[in-house]
């Protein structure tokens, strides 16, 4: 007969390694802008949006600043096939975003290790 137990396993999911997959993410799509037709350009800006909102979405409420204002209006734009004028909000969104991420020190992680020399007498 077998023997059925449980197996108890733990993960841990560090909120600032998510935060930064997420930028690193958006910085992809701003650099994948594809301005070569109109129809690729609507299509990466669509795809930058859709990053950067969901940056916004992980995000803690008191960390958002007006970056959910900035992306609605950029959601607008894009609606209203104002396409440059939604890339440039968007960025402020980001820039926003990314602001009060290193305000909290959530950006960067300091590790350091002391050298030094040791002198026998």
């Amino acid at each position: 007969m077998s023997e059925t137990r449980a197996i108890e396993f733990r993960e841990t999911i560090d909120y600032v390694h998510v935060v930064n997959d997420r930028l690193l993410d958006i910085a992809r799509k701003r650099a994948e802008l594809d301005y070569s037709t109109k129809i690729s350009f609507e299509k990466t800006v669509q795809k930058y949006y859709l990053a950067a909102n969901s940056l916004h979405i992980i995000m803690l409420p008191g960390l958002r600043g007006k970056s959910g204002e900035l992306l609605s209006l950029a959601r607008k734009l894009i609606a209203e096939n104002r396409f440059i004028e939604a890339v440039r909000k968007v960025d402020e969104a980001v820039e926003e975003m990314i602001k009060n991420l290193y305000d909290v020190g959530l950006l960067i992680r300091e590790e350091r290790l002391r050298v030094g020399v040791v002198k026998k007498i």
